[in-house]
């Protein structure tokens, strides 16, 4: 048995999308930020992860999934399930930032295909990420069920 409990993806869920083909950034003009939290169920050796993505114009403004000027959010939920028991304590250091990391390239395909099947004139694609100083941030909104 090994010290460190192994982990695998399982599920993923966009719970919520939204495309705002007139706020689309302009050449230069564009931001994009991610705010992460998560649960722990202990009872069923699960973590839910959920990873919000926010793309828009203004650098200068703070996201807000409530507001019309983003030209695109979502909202996603992963589930990972460990293969043995685990406590807050024992979830592996590499897990806050590798779980993030494995989850992102499905935002970068999903966004990336509904804008284009959106017909938007401006190329959008996302850029390959280094989304490692966003584990703190999981760690420190984790809740334990």
């Amino acid at each position: 048995m090994s010290n460190t409990p192994k982990f695998s993806l399982e599920d993923i869920v966009f719970e919520k999308v939204f495309l705002n083909t007139s706020a689309a950034p302009r050449k230069g003009h564009s931001d994009l930020k991610f705010k992460t939290h998560g649960t722990l169920n202990t009872k069923e050796n699960e973590y839910h992860l959920t990873l919000k993505f926010y793309y828009f114009d203004d650098e200068n403004k703070e996201p807000n999934e409530n507001s019309f000027e983003n030209f695109v959010f979502t909202e996603l939920l992963a589930v990972f399930e460990f293969e043995e028991t685990v406590e807050f304590k024992t979830i592996p250091k590499h897990f806050w930032s590798n779980s993030i990391a494995m989850v992102y390239p499905y935002i970068r395909a999903f966004l990336t295909n509904l804008v284009f099947q959106a017909d938007i004139k401006q190329k959008f694609i996302l850029p390959t990420l280094n989304l490692s100083g966003l584990g703190s941030e999981l760690k420190n909104n984790t809740s334990i069920k």
